[in-house]
């Protein structure tokens, strides 16, 4: 980015005024002023910009993000700015009078050549527009699009407006860009001399190579030494040629660039292959022809000469008969490929033959050629049939220049192909198929039938069969439309086609290992248990990072939590923890926890990119979601207290409910599915890389290297930057210096000082023993009272412990509702027991002075009970020894849960 003094340079040397050096700072200084979103077919990017210092947000790939990794990686550009301030439109109108509307373009671009807005769309919508009556974007006479409206008011403000269309990107291009990316970093090593001097002994005296080759040199040289090579242009590719991680056996690596621009010149003679095609050679005025591989043109055909103007402009002319003779030996040969048109229409009715055609033309050509017939075979028929079907192979030499193709049915073009019913009647029947089959309330088709035929007799037409309705609604609407017109998008996604791309575009699932990685979460078909008294615990969640180049599990978390930002930060750490990396793009879902602030912090740290796939569109995760389905029907539906029996409940019996017969803890198995997945997932033959997802990714990291100047190290401040919060995201700190998070109790002497005061915290769900609060001079580790009991343990038992303790802890709340309903029971009996001796204490007085009244002392016999005391004593007596049964019962549970 540019500082202040550079800034006030580039100004300077484009003249600018004061308000648009105002407008440019008002941009720099704005944050984004509207926030993207996805639709149905595009995908929202959060670009982490190493330029930029920031993330830049695209909508859509083809088009923004595109751009985004031209500007990240192109030296004359220096800033840009995502959904910048909005500006006006100024529309010109047939009367003269302007119309102006607000509108946020896509970027602001500070760049050598060009300060202004840039709109980043389409080529295909572009050239739609242009259809429109008053289009908004034009095309100038040098092909470039425009927006004159938009134009207007930079050129008001000083500054440019520019359309970029997807056109100006070439895929290929920015896919190689993007898999250079790391090794155009400031702190990527740089290749020595000696290194250098070895590729190009390797290259020897032709200069070029096949980028394979090099990667499987023999000099000792790394694929990182190379790849650092090209992002430097010590060597050369044509970028736009072919991917250079994907498909390294197509690209050609070039010593120098001039050799690399002058390779269209000397490479195709070098690799040529005889051409096998037939030209035609048509002397006719303006043809193109080639006279010893050299272009000319037929300007003139006389009756004994010939004259062509050749390349430079030059005029020559040849006598007929040597321009016959040079035609025949190939020394001249025609530009245009001969096209036969009988030829054309044979290969028509061949396509469009069965099987049971091909075998019935065979049939009949036998019969008319019976000495061509095979001897284990025999066809016969009657002689007119072979006078018919004689006649047709002549004509299929005339039409066709083939007699079999003459010989083939044409069955499929025989009856009567106009509709039969009237068009009054197909009428009616697409009206109520618009106003009964497409509608939310969804009758049986039976019951629009019946409809429309109680139209039709009204009318006085004639009432078309069920069968006939059906096939009128299949012919109107397609399956996928009926289903989401009546039950609703989302019921129709599953006949939606999925979107294939023959276009040489991005591959979908990247070029190399650790570029692109799918989180996801599911809930596990399995019941838990605790591991020491084997109380039950439900369901478990399981949250996995997956790697679509090679298919390979990256890493996995499992919670008694809901899916959460835990989940999602805890991933990330395992996949650090695993191999010093995570993606560079992360693919996620709509979830509420991937839009949290700490999941983009966290994945702005690790300098990677967010991108977020349609909701309600699991095709685009198919990867992940594949998976999910494996691991349930190989691997969970197999294990004791798996859900299968709970999926119809009325049918289940008690001897066969999940809950009674689990056994599993998440002790056992953990070390169950990561046995899954080392001997059985990365290692079978995976069917759509067509070897292991282990292999994959071993000969992924040979060929794109290992950049280990990318590697991410497992340290404190990775830990806590991967530490979640609490709900509330502070902590209250107590007068002996502990505080409470996620409902577990820390200590630490030094946060005496911190008294009454709530400080940010970070706690470790893997690990209950320790957690963190940010002080004055930073992160403060404090102590919990499980950290005797996690000591001298594992990592994994360790995490193990916590999560079991993170599910009682998370039972709280459920337990102090118990408690506080039995102890209200038993003070109100307590209270029926106060208020009985308060009434015999009350009674007792009125006794004393009535002795004393009567004169009787107080050793005199006293009075008996009345009904009502007795009454009530029994019912305090009762309901006593019912709550303290109650009291007790819950106390032993509370005791077993403990």
């Amino acid at each position: 980015m540019l500082n202040e003094s550079e800034l006030a340079e580039l100004c300077r040397e484009r003249k600018l005024s004061d308000f648009a050096i105002a407008t440019i700072r008002r941009v720099r200084e704005s944050p984004p002023s509207r926030i993207v979103r996805s639709g149905t077919h595009n995908i929202v990017t959060h670009y982490a910009s190493r330029k930029m210092g920031c993330v830049i947000k695209a909508e859509a790939a083809r088009t923004e993000l595109a751009a985004i990794y031209h500007w990240d990686h192109d030296k004359t550009t220096y800033e840009f700015y995502d959904q910048p301030p909005a500006i006006k439109k100024i529309h010109l109108r047939d009367n003269g009078k302007t119309t102006s509307h607000l509108y946020t373009p896509d970027f602001f671009v500070l760049a050598d050549d060009f300060i202004g807005w840039v709109e980043c769309k389409a080529e295909d919508w572009l050239k739609n527009q242009l259809d429109r009556p008053s289009p908004h974007y034009v095309r100038d006479s040098e092909g470039r699009w425009r927006c004159p409206s938009a134009e207007r008011y930079a050129q008001s403000v000083g500054l440019g407006f520019a359309v970029r269309s997807s056109a100006e990107s070439d895929p290929i291009t920015i896919q190689n860009i993007a898999d250079l990316s790391d090794y155009y970093r400031e702190d990527c090593p740089i290749p020595s001399k000696a290194e250098l001097a070895r590729v190009r002994e390797f290259m020897g005296s032709g200069g070029w190579c096949w980028l394979r080759d090099l990667l499987a040199n023999e000099q000792g040289l790394s694929a990182d030494t190379i790849f650092k090579m090209i992002a430097d242009e010590e060597l050369h590719v044509v970028m736009q040629s072919f991917p250079l991680m994907k498909e390294p056996h197509r690209v050609r690596v070039y010593a120098t660039r001039a050799l690399m621009d002058s390779s269209e010149l000397w490479l195709p003679a070098m690799l040529a292959k005889p051409d096998t095609e037939i030209h035609q050679v048509q002397p006719v005025p303006g043809e193109a022809l080639l006279w010893d591989g050299g272009a000319c043109e037929v300007v003139n055909v006389g009756d004994t000469e010939i004259f062509l103007r050749m390349s430079g402009g030059a005029l020559q002319n040849l006598p007929l008969t040597d321009f016959e003779r040079m035609v025949r030996g190939g020394v001249i040969v025609g530009t245009r490929t001969m096209v036969n048109p009988r030829a054309v229409a044979a290969a028509e009715v061949m396509r469009l033959a069965s099987a049971e055609d091909i075998k019935s033309a065979m049939h009949r050509y036998y019969c008319i050629h019976p000495q061509l017939c095979p001897p284990n075979e025999t066809h016969t028929c009657c002689k007119r049939a072979v006078r018919k079907w004689k006649a047709m192979a002549r004509k299929g030499c005339i039409e066709y220049g083939n007699e079999f193709v003459g010989l083939i049915p044409t069955v499929r073009k025989r009856g009567n192909r106009n509709r039969k019913l009237s068009g009054p009647t197909l009428a009616v029947m697409h009206r109520f198929i618009e106003d009964e089959v497409m509608t939310a309330s969804a009758p049986s088709l039976f019951v629009c039938w019946a409809l429309v035929c109680n139209a039709c007799n009204k009318d006085g037409l004639t009432a078309p069969s069920y069968k006939t309705f059906l096939a009128e609604i299949k012919l109107l609407k397609s399956p996928e439309e009926v289903k989401k017109a009546r039950e609703g998008e989302k019921a129709g996604y599953d006949l939606e086609l999925p979107f294939i791309s023959l276009d040489r575009e991005t591959p979908k699932h990247g070029t190399r290992p650790f570029e692109i990685g799918h989180i996801d979460h599911t809930v596990l078909d399995l019941q838990f248990v605790t591991e020491g008294t084997s109380t039950p615990m439900g369901k478990a969640c399981l949250t996995v990072m997956i790697d679509a180049f090679t298919r390979k599990i990256l890493a996995w978390v499992i919670t008694f939590d809901p899916p959460s930002k835990r989940s999602c930060m805890l991933v990330i750490r395992d996949c650090v923890r695993r191999h010093g990396r995570i993606p560079t793009t992360i693919v996620v879902d709509q979830g509420a926890e991937f839009k949290g602030t700490y999941f983009e912090q966290l994945l702005a740290y690790m300098g990677a990119h967010k991108r977020m796939r349609p909701a309600s569109h699991p095709r685009f995760g198919s990867i992940i979601e594949r998976f999910f389905g494996l691991q349930n029907t190989a691997f969970i539906h197999a294990l004791c207290g798996n859900n299968k029996a709970l999926q119809s409940p009325r049918r289940m019996s008690k001897t066969h409910d999940p809950r009674e017969l689990a056994v599993w803890n998440l002790r056992a198995f953990r070390e169950a599915f990561e046995g899954f997945l080392t001997e059985y997932y990365h290692a079978v033959e995976h069917p759509a890389l067509g070897i292991s997802p282990a292999k994959a990714m071993e000969i992924g990291l040979l060929q794109s290297g290992a950049r280990a100047h990318t590697l991410t190290a497992y340290d404190r401040n990775f830990l806590i930057a991967t530490m979640p919060t609490t709900d509330k995201g502070t902590s209250k700190v107590q007068r002996d210096g502990s505080f409470k998070a996620n409902r577990v109790d820390y200590f630490a002497d030094s946060l005496v000082e911190y008294v009454d005061q709530n400080l940010p915290v970070r706690y470790d769900p893997f690990d209950l023993s320790r957690a963190f609060v940010m002080g004055r001079s930073g992160w403060i580790e404090a102590r919990s009272l499980h950290t005797h009991e996690l000591a001298g343990r594992t990592e994994k038992e360790v995490e193990v412990i916590s999560q079991e303790i993170n599910a009682i802890n998370a039972r709280t709340g459920i337990r102090e509702k118990e408690r506080a309903l039995a102890l209200g029971a038993y003070l109100q009996t307590v209270r029926g027991r106060e208020a009985a001796l308060r009434l015999e204490m009350q009674q007792a007085r009125d006794r004393e002075m009535r002795a004393v009244d009567e004169g009787v002392g107080l050793l005199g016999t006293a009075p008996a009970y009345t009904g009502d005391t007795l009454a009530i004593e029994q019912q305090s007596v009762q309901s006593l020894a019912t709550a303290e049964s109650t009291f007790s019962h819950i106390a032993q549970e509370t005791y077993e849960d403990f």
